[in-house]
This record gives structure tokens, sequence and C-alpha cells, in this order.
């Protein structure tokens, strides 16, 4: 019989200790901080510069070499309503290596037989992206004039031949709705999950090495059992980490809403904000496929820290029980690349493959994957719960 009122008492001053740590809190500051400005970055950035301070972005100069004059008033075009640009015509480019300075960028174009048009974008180093982009799209537009001069072709039907061919791909026995939403979520989830079995297995490998070898275990183990004192130490430092998700969570709910205040006031007089609307518009199969990739995850996390528990209990040395949460760590990636290469929704499902969702570990990358084509059925859900579960309980 477990004797919960000091397992629970052990989970209580595992955490409290945890949080109260000066290391925590001070992570904690700067997650709050690194949220705040992550989450209203578009409008620090829009008072930055509705005050005329400039610390995104830089003044850049762009000098055109087109000395047959196919492009630059296009060039010009693209650029109109961007800031810190400059632009300018010119007869050569006058630099090099060690003339050319960050900010300059040098666009040269010209005809030519074979490709129509061959131009060079010429910098000292890299390019800011967007940049990049609008010179890169401005070139394109140029091509495609002189392509449609040169063989009598309207710019409208030569838009069509570049466009890309519209093929719906419809599988009649999967459910794919949302499919793009699901696996970004899969794929940030998975890397959430990941990160925090990395912390969970070296908090928990190093503890139990630690109180091996300072034996303070030992006076511990007189009021508890060491199957009681080993989930107590799993259960904090899971609860733990799971408390820390709690407040990034809390955090960025924070960082929105002061996001959503300043654009509520942007809004202009006769504009409203229909929030029954926009609870409504929720999807529910969203909802359940991360509450569903919650649930996994946090039953995962709760049988990776007992194996590892059970692991770093065995050995003797802190380099041994590292070399523990090494193995294990590459188990859990092994199971993730086992998902990418079995499911994707042009893979016929085998029984293999519902057999494999049902193996605990596993389940948590399977099941996922499988909800994302629509071939999870209730009765996978109830077995890999079930064995999960019992697998936890022994």
């Amino acid at each position: 019989m477990m004797n919960s009122k000091k397992v629970k008492g052990i989970i209580k001053f595992s955490i409290t200790k945890g949080i109260q740590n000066k290391w925590f809190i001070i992570l904690n500051i700067f997650i709050l901080l690194a949220t705040l400005v992550t989450t209203n970055i578009n409008s620090i950035d829009e008072f930055l510069k509705n005050h005329n301070i400039n610390l995104f972005d830089e003044e850049f100069q762009i000098e055109v070499v087109d000395n047959e004059n196919i492009g630059f008033e296009q060039i010009e075009k693209e650029f109109e309503d961007t800031p810190n640009v400059e632009i300018k015509k010119v007869e050569e480019n006058t630099y090099t290596k060690d003339t050319i300075t960050d900010t300059v960028i040098v666009i040269e174009i010209g005809k030519d037989e074979e490709t129509i048009i061959k131009g060079s974008i010429i910098s000292k180093e890299s390019l800011n992206a967007e940049i990049y982009e609008k010179i890169y799209t401005s070139i394109e537009e140029i091509r495609a004039e002189e392509f449609s001069k040169k063989y009598n072709i309207s710019l409208d039907e030569l838009k069509i031949m570049n466009e890309e061919i519209n093929i719906e791909r419809i599988m009649l026995a999967v459910d794919a709705d949302n499919y793009e939403t699901k696996e970004m979520i899969k794929y940030l989830s998975t890397i959430a999950i990941y990160i925090v079995s990395i912390i969970v297995f070296s908090k928990i490998s190093n503890d139990v090495a630690q109180e091996k070898v300072s034996k303070s275990i030992e006076y511990v183990l007189t009021s508890v059992s060491e199957k009681e004192y080993l989930f107590a130490k799993i259960a904090s430092i899971i609860l733990t980490v799971l408390l820390q998700g709690v407040y990034c969570i809390m955090y960025y709910i924070v960082g929105t809403t002061i996001n959503s205040l300043i654009t509520v006031a942007q809004i202009q007089s006769g504009e409203t904000i229909n929030l029954l609307e926009l609870v409504s518009n929720i999807d529910t199969e969203i909802v359940l496929y991360i509450l569903t990739i919650v649930l996994y995850g946090v039953l995962t996390l709760v049988l990776l820290g007992i194996i590892q528990a059970a692991l770093s209990s065995k050995t003797t040395s802190m380099t041994e029980a590292s070399d523990t949460m090494t193995l294990l760590t590459m188990i859990t990636l092994f199971a993730y690349m086992i998902t990418l290469f079995m499911i994707t929704p042009e893979t016929k499902m085998s029984l293999l493959i519902y057999i494999l969702a049902c193996i605990p570990l596993l389940s948590n990358y399977f099941i996922p994957a499988i909800m994302i084509i629509g071939q999870a059925t209730p009765i996978l859900f109830v077995i890999s719960l079930f064995n999960n579960s019992c697998l936890i309980s022994l």
C-alpha cells in the first residue's frame, strides 16, 4: 500500500524547491520578456517607425546598371512602397570587395539571346530576404515583358503558362481536412516533446546519480519504499516541467492579449469585433487533435521518466547516467523517424501500422500521425491508452 501522504510531501517539497531556485526565476523572467517582445513585435516596429527610430531596418542604396533601358522603371516601381531604400541608375559598377559597403546593392541587367534576360545582384555579403525577393520578382517581371515582346504573346497568356497546374488530389477513404494545420501542430509538438524529454531525462538522471553518490536517499528510504520514492521523484520533475509549460502558455496569453488590446485601440470607430463569431469559428477537430497530442505527450513523458529513473538507478557514475539519457533520446528520435517514413496521406494503412500504434512510446507519434489522415478509430485510442496505462502502473 503506497504511503500517499508522504509521497505527496516529497512531490510538494521537490516542486517547491525547484520553482524557488534562482535560475528558474531568472529563466521565467527571460521567457516572459521574450514572449512579450515577440508577440508584439509588429506594434513595437510601428511605434518606432512613427517616432523615426530605426532599429530593425537599415538604409539601403540600390544602384541599377541598365544600359539597354529594359528594367530600371520596373525595379523602381517594385520598391516604391519600401521605406529606407534609395534607387538610382548608374552607367557601370565601380565597386570592389574593398570599396563596397554593407548597405550598397548593385543590379546589372541586360538582354540575352538564349535566356531573354541576364542579370547580376552584387552586394558585400548576404542580403535582406525581403529586398532580395523584391529584386528577384522585378527581374522576373522584366523577363516576362521582354519574352512577351519577342514572341508576340500577351502577358496574361504568359502568366497562365507559368502557373502551376491545379491538380486536386482526392482520396475518398481518407479524411485529410486541415492536413497542413495538423501537420504543423504535429511538427511543433514533436519538437516541444523532444526538448521536454531531454530536460526530464537530464534532471532525473542527474538527481538519481547524485543521490546515489551522496547517499542522501538512504535517509528518505527509511520512511518510504524505493518504488514510492522513485514515483515521487519522477512525478515532481514532470510536474515541474509541465508547470513551466503552463507558465509559458500564460506568458503567451498575456502577450497576445496586450497585442489584441493595441489592435482594438487602433480599430476605427464603428467597427466591432464579434467575439461569439470568433469562438464559433474555432475548428473542433484541431482542438481535439491538440488535446490528443497533450494526453499522449504526458503519458509518454511519464513512461520515459520511469525508464530513465530505472536505468539511472543501475548506474555507478554520472557518466553512465548521462549515457542512459543519450540512449533514451535516440530511442525517441528513432520512434519519430519511423512515423515519418511509415505514415503519410499516400501510404496505405496496414495491420502492422495499427499494431505499432498501440505500442507505448510509439503511440505518442503514431496516433497523431494517423489522426492527420483521418484513419484513427475509437478502438485504436482505447487499446493504445490501455497499454500505456498498464505499462506505467507496472
